[in-house]
């Protein structure tokens, strides 16, 4: 049983449709069940899995944390070994800081041959792991959290979702927790005897400022839909997603909980962005990347660059969206289908942020002999419309024919978006 989360490099564009046939649809069982049935499908996929959960039975939290990935590893793959060297070598050349980008693909491409794309690429199934790669992700992962004087201080919550994952997105899967955490420790063993270590956001600043001593080299132009895994580290280059990834994995392996913030397009610019947080025991998330070289760790609420929606990305499946749509997953946009995000808009919008409504009353126009769909866009411009659980407003609606060409279907799509947008910049 492989449920496998489509290939996407972006997790949305400026407006993500959801295309629902109008009917009597089954709704989804309860979360729980949900969660047991993936549970047992996976172990039954691969049954060296039960024997971590028999190694872990007498340590509760090493149990809980086991069931947590085997609950949400089916949902993931990653480029299989070996696919990805004309990509790697990119990325190697454009770390020197000799050549820009497109001078480094090139040379890539001489060496190594031309980049795969997402369809040739060879997929492989997390379930499908060694029993033993996961046991030292366990292991390593709980070292840290024990160890580091901040640890007492980050939840099991946090831990899991934010220090104990293996991987980050559809990355080649590669040991690398003991590595960077040989690497990067000494950053941390200056400070062993400061009194601030005990909090996780002292932490994370000392080892930011150290990492932004070093040069690092920062292009708009490198764009891919596989992430390049834990090598960004050495490499410490790329775009601003890669260098969010770059130290989700140092802080990651140092026990640090750290994720990645998603703007999935700008209400002022047509591009996404990305940017790296922390929430520390209190609560309060902060917000810091390499991309932004002139400050350390801020308050959420005080960053100035939110012109759209916020998504949070974690690496358990949210539960919570996928029972409040209560829709067949061949009714749901890939994107929303396994969402592996929340959102968190209004932490870093505030009191800018909106509700959105538009009745379908306004928009429905009924057609005889036609049969009905429904569009529905959670879209970055809208405000409060998607709440990371489900619709907070009525969907907007059209009603269009069963057949429409696909050069109807793009002007409808981008039509939609202008308006959504025009709205969004008035507001």
């Amino acid at each position: 049983m492989k449920i496998r989360k489509p290939v996407v490099g972006k997790m949305a564009v400026t407006a993500v449709i959801v295309i629902v046939a109008v009917g009597v649809y089954a709704v989804w069982g309860s979360r729980r069940s949900e969660r047991v049935h993936v549970r047992e499908m996976a172990l039954a996929e691969n049954p060296g899995l039960k024997g971590i959960l028999e190694l872990y039975q007498e340590d509760s939290l090493k149990y809980e944390a086991a069931l947590f990935l085997i609950d949400n590893m089916a949902y993931y793959q990653g480029a299989d070994s070996g696919e990805l060297e004309s990509m790697y070598k990119a990325y190697d050349i454009f770390s020197t800081g000799r050549y820009t980008y497109r001078q480094a693909l090139d040379s890539a491409e001489r060496l190594c041959g031309k980049p795969k794309n997402v369809q040739q690429i060879r997929w492989k199934a997390d379930v499908d792991m060694e029993p033993g790669f996961l046991v030292s992700n366990i292991e390593w992962a709980f070292k840290v959290w024990r160890e580091q004087p901040w640890g007492k201080n980050v939840s099991f919550e946090q831990f899991c979702e934010y220090i104990l994952p293996y991987r980050i997105g559809n990355e080649e899967l590669v040991p690398w927790r003991e590595k960077l955490y040989y690497q990067f420790m000494p950053i941390i063993e200056k400070y062993k005897n400061d009194p601030q270590i005990e909090n996780p956001t002292f932490a994370a600043h000392i080892v930011l400022d150290s990492l932004l001593r070093a040069p690092f080299h920062f292009t708009g132009e490198m764009a891919t839909s596989v992430r390049i895994g834990p090598r960004i580290a050495d490499w410490r280059g790329g775009s601003c997603l890669d260098l969010c990834d770059m130290l989700v994995y140092i802080y990651r392996a140092l026990g640090i909980p750290c994720g990645i913030e998603e703007l999935p397009m700008r209400g002022n610019n047509n591009a996404p962005h990305y940017w790296n947080f922390l929430v520390d025991q209190h609560g309060q998330t902060w917000y810091f990347s390499m991309f932004y070289w002139w400050h350390r760790l801020l308050k959420a609420e005080v960053y100035d660059d939110v012109y759209g929606k916020v998504f949070r990305q974690r690496f358990s499946l949210n539960r919570a969206m996928t029972d409040s749509l209560q829709l067949p997953l061949d009714s749901v946009h890939p994107v929303f289908r396994y969402p592996f995000f929340e959102d968190v808009t209004r932490l870093y919008a505030t009191d800018k942020a909106f509700t959105l409504s538009v009745g379908k009353r306004h928009l429905v126009r009924h057609v005889k002999g036609v049969r009905s769909f429904t569009f529905a866009c959670p879209t970055a411009m809208l405000g409060n419309l998607w709440d990371g659980q489900g619709m907070t407003a009525p969907m907007l609606s059209l009603r269009i024919a069963t057949e429409v060409p696909s050069i109807v279907w793009r002007f409808m799509t981008r039509l939609m978006t202008s308006w959504i947008r025009c709205l969004h910049l008035s507001a």
